[in-house]
């Protein structure tokens, strides 16, 4: 399943945008010339193609929960001074809120 997710991840994605895959079903998507402002289509197409996946499986096409968390940085610099630990801890708190935001 995790190989497929990343599959379908990888169709969708600009050439400039990559892909890592950090363990326990845990990926990050870099993407440098995604804008705050079309973050959310992405969200969505995402999902989509997570219940794309789910529909492969035989699953319902909701069956599979995607945590979802999004920062977006300012600037090149902003990047370059951020450690990976502290983005995913982040990007956890991120996806945190969208789920109480989704449950809302």
């Amino acid at each position: 399943m995790l190989r497929a997710t990343a599959e379908h991840l990888n169709g969708m994605l600009f050439t400039v945008d990559h892909l890592y895959y950090i363990g326990a079903g845990r990926f990050v998507i870099l993407s440098p010339m995604l804008g705050a402002d079309n973050a959310p289509i992405m969200k969505k197409k995402i999902k989509s193609h997570i219940d794309d996946i789910a529909e492969e499986f035989g699953l319902a096409r909701n069956a599979l929960v995607l945590r979802m968390g999004q920062i977006t940085y300012s600037s090149q610099d902003r990047v370059k001074n951020r450690n990976v630990e502290d983005t995913l801890t982040q990007l956890e708190r991120s996806a945190e809120t969208d789920i109480v935001k989704e449950y809302l």
